[in-house]
């Protein structure tokens, strides 16, 4: 289970860090990031099951899309932190 999610400088999101449970339901007004926060997610997701390193220099076609306006020269970062039923406590896992 995913527990904390934080990403950083992906499109509009510059820093957030949520803490998730079983169930976690994303509220806001229009234009507050809650797509972007789903999309860092999957974008995550892909770039795990890729199994293949990614760096900002990759030709990666949806990169530049995915760069933040706010602060395009900062790096992007995601930080997972999650369990799993085999192993005891909390793992983090950071790209």
């Amino acid at each position: 289970m995913i527990h904390r999610f934080h990403v950083q400088n992906f499109k509009s999101i510059v820093d957030v860090d949520v803490d998730l449970s079983p169930v976690t339901v994303l509220v806001g007004k229009s234009g507050t990031g809650k797509s972007n926060f789903v999309q860092a997610l999957r974008f995550l997701r892909d770039v795990l099951i890729s199994n293949q390193p990614l760096q900002q220099s990759d030709p990666v076609e949806e990169w530049p899309l995915l760069r933040p306006v706010t602060a395009s020269d900062a790096p992007t970062s995601f930080l997972v932190e999650f369990s799993v039923s085999v192993v005891e406590g909390r793992l983090q896992y950071e790209l």
